[in-house]
C-alpha cells in the first residue's frame, strides 16, 4: 500500500538542482538508514493528502516523523456528538492553533432519538393501546410523574439545552475556524428552544413548531429550526460553506412560508457540494392496532401524506435550486423501512429547463434516490450538462405519466452514447415506468453491483444492445466474475440478482473526482444514524 502510493506521488515532487527537496517544515532528526524516514517531507504530505481519515491514523503509527506530518491532516475535521464533554472539547479545540486548519465539521446526535418533551411524550403514548388507556384514565399529576421518570436519563441533555451550551460552543468554533468549508449534520430531533421563554413549566420544541404533535414513539426526524440556527451562526462568522450534508429534513417543512427557509437558503448560495436526505412527516395513524398494540397507517393515511408533500414540489425544487452553482448533488428520500410511510417524493420542476434554465451549469456528479419525476425533463436536463457530468447514480427513480408517453425505454435509448464525459451511469433498485411496470436492477451486496447494473452502465456510455434479458446483458458484460448468485424465488431472472466483480473498477475514479477526501467519503456514503 505504502509503496504504491509513494510511487504514484513521487513523480509529482519537484526537486532543486542538487536533488534535495526544499522544505519549510521544522527539522526532524531522521535515521538516513531507514528508507521511509529519509523521504522528503513534500512526498509525505502528498501521501497524506491521498489517504482517508482512518488511513492517516495508521500512517501516523509508522514512526515519529510520520506522526508529526500526519497530525495536521487528522486536524482537518472535527466530529461532534450531543454531549457536555463533546461541546467542551469543541470549544477547547476552537481556542487552539489547530482550529485554523479545520475544514469540516460533522455534527451527529443519533443518541437523542428517545428524548421527548412532555407534549411529544403524550403524543407518543397515544400511538398504542396501553398508552391510550393510561392517558384516558390517569390524572395530570400521574402523567407528569410518569414523564419525570421517563426523562430521568436525559438530565445532561436538558442541562445543555436550557443553558445554551450547544449554541455557545458552536458559535465559538465557527468564529475561530475561518477555513471551515464542509458541514455534515444529522440532528435527529428538535432540540432548539426547548423551553418557552417566560414560562418554566411550558414545554415546546422546534419540532412541534414545524410538525405539530407527533405520533411516533421514537423520533427519526427533525425540523428546519436546528439547521437554520447553525446556518445562521455560520453566516454570522463570515464562513462561506462549499459543502453541506444534511439528514434528515422533513419534506413538509421545506416551504417558502417557513421562516427558516430564507435563513437556510441564504447560506446555500456558495455551495458546490450538497447532500440532502429527506423524510416524510409522521402523521397520526388511523388504522387498527397490530399485535404489539401499535396503531397502523391505512392507505388513506399514506395517500394523504403523499398528496400533501406533492403540493410542496415547487418549494422543494426552489430550495435545492438556491445552490445554483453546485458541482455535486445527492438527493435522497427515506432512510429505513420501518419509518417509510411514503417511500418517495415528487421532484420534477428542478429538472425543467423552462423553470430553472440556469441551475447547475457545471454539474459533475448527480445521485438521485427514491424520487418521482418527468422522464422527458430529466433527459433534457442531463443532455444540457453532457459536457460536465462524469458520474450519475439513480436508485428507485420513477417516471410520472405526464401524457406524452415518454417512459424508461425512450429515456434509456435517447441517453445512450450521448454523454461524452460520462465515466459511469449506475442504476439501482426498481425503476417505476409510466405504464406501471418495473425495471429491476437490484441494489448492492458487499459493495458489488448487479450484472444488469453494470451492463446498463456500458449501454448508456457505449451503446450496443439494451440489457433487457440475460442474452443482451451477457453481450454487454460477457463472462462476469460472479460474486454472489442467490436463489431467484421471484422468477425475475438472474441479471438483477447476480452480483459481479466490477468489470472496470467502478469505485476507482470516484475518490479522485473530489479534491477533498473528507467530502469524497461523505458524498457517496453519508448515512447519518437516526
Amino acid at each position: 500500500m505504502k509503496r504504491r502510493i509513494i510511487e504514484e506521488v513521487v513523480d509529482d515532487v519537484e526537486t532543486n538542482a542538487s536533488g534535495i527537496v526544499a522544505s519549510t517544515e521544522p527539522e526532524i532528526a531522521v535515521d538516513k538508514g531507514l528508507c521511509l524516514d529519509a523521504l522528503p517531507l513534500e512526498v509525505l504530505h502528498l501521501v497524506c493528502r491521498r489517504l482517508t481519515h482512518r488511513e492517516v491514523t495508521n500512517f501516523r503509527l509508522v514512526c515519529r516523523l510520520f506522526g508529526t506530518v500526519g497530525i495536521e491532516y487528522l486536524a482537518e475535521g472535527a466530529y461532534l456528538s450531543f454531549s457536555l464533554q463533546a461541546f467542551q472539547d469543541l470549544e477547547a479545540l476552537a481556542n487552539t492553533a489547530l482550529s485554523k486548519r479545520i475544514r469540516s465539521l460533522t455534527f451527529i446526535t443519533e443518541h437523542l432519538t428517545g428524548f421527548l418533551t412532555y407534549d411529544e411524550w403524550i403524543a407518543s403514548e397515544d400511538t398504542y393501546q396501553k398508552g391510550r388507556r393510561f392517558l384516558r384514565f390517569s390524572s395530570e399529576a400521574e402523567r407528569l410523574e410518569k414523564y419525570s421518570a421517563f426523562k430521568q436519563p436525559y438530565k445532561e441533555i436538558e442541562h445543555i439545552i436550557q443553558d445554551g451550551i450547544h449554541r455557545q460552543s458552536l458559535q465559538t468554533f465557527f468564529q475561530n475556524s475561518p477555513n471551515l468549508k464542509s458541514l455534515a449534520m444529522s440532528l435527529v430531533m428538535g432540540i432548539w428552544n426547548l423551553m418557552e421563554s417566560g414560562d418554566g413549566s411550558s414545554y415546546t420544541t422546534a419540532f412541534e413548531k414545524s410538525f405539530g404533535k407527533i405520533s411516533l414513539g421514537e423520533r427519526h426526524h427533525h425540523s428546519t429550526v436546528e439547521l437554520a440556527e447553525v446556518m445562521h451562526s455560520v453566516v454570522r462568522a463570515g464562513i462561506q460553506l462549499e459543502r453541506l450534508a444534511v439528514g434528515y429534513l422533513p419534506v413538509e417543512s421545506i416551504r417558502e412560508s417557513n421562516p427558516d427557509f430564507a435563513i437556510i437558503t441564504n447560506a446555500m448560495s456558495s455551495l458546490k457540494f450538497l447532500v440532502l436526505k429527506l423524510v416524510h412527516r409522521p402523521s397520526t395513524p388511523t388504522g387498527p392496532a397490530n399485535l404489539r398494540g401499535h396503531f397502523g397507517y391505512t392507505e388513506e393515511d399514506i395517500s394523504r401524506i403523499a398528496n400533501a408533500a406533492d403540493e410542496l414540489e415547487l418549494d422543494l425544487s426552489r430550495f435545492v435550486a438556491t445552490a445554483s452553482n453546485l458541482a455535486h448533488l445527492r438527493f435522497v428520500v427515506g432512510h429505513g423501512e420501518e419509518d417509510r410511510i411514503v417511500d418517495s417524493c415528487l421532484l420534477q420542476s428542478l429538472f425543467d429547463v423552462r423553470i430553472h434554465p440556469e441551475v447547475f451549469p457545471g454539474l459533475r456528479t448527480l445521485s438521485l434516490e427514491s424520487i418521482r419525476t418527468n422522464g422527458h425533463n430529466m433527459k433534457t436536463f442531463l443532455l444540457a450538462r453532457k459536457e460536465t457530468l462524469t458520474f450519475i447514480r439513480f436508485k428507485s427513480v420513477d417516471f410520472e405519466d405526464s401524457g406524452d408517453g415518454y417512459g424508461w425505454n425512450h429515456f434509456l435509448q435517447d441517453m445512450s452514447t450521448k454523454m461524452p464525459k460520462l465515466a459511469h451511469f449506475m442504476i439501482y433498485g426498481h425503476l417505476g415506468d409510466i405504464d406501471g411496470s418495473m425495471w429491476v436492477f437490484g441494489n448492492t451486496c458487499d459493495g458489488h453491483s448487479s450484472w444488469r447494473t453494470h451492463a446498463m452502465d456500458r449501454y448508456l456510455r457505449m451503446g450496443g444492445p439494451l440489457p433487457v434479458d440475460e442474452e443482451s446483458t451477457s453481450a454487454q458484460v460477457p463472462n462476469p466474475l460472479v460474486y454472489l448468485h442467490p436463489y431467484d424465488r421471484y422468477g425475475t431472472g438472474s441479471i438483477s440478482r447476480c452480483f459481479i466483480g466490477d468489470p472496470e473498477g467502478y469505485r476507482a475514479g470516484l475518490i479522485d473526482e473530489f479534491e477533498d477526501k473528507f467530502w469524497a467519503d461523505h458524498f457517496w456514503t453519508f448515512n447519518p444514524c437516526c
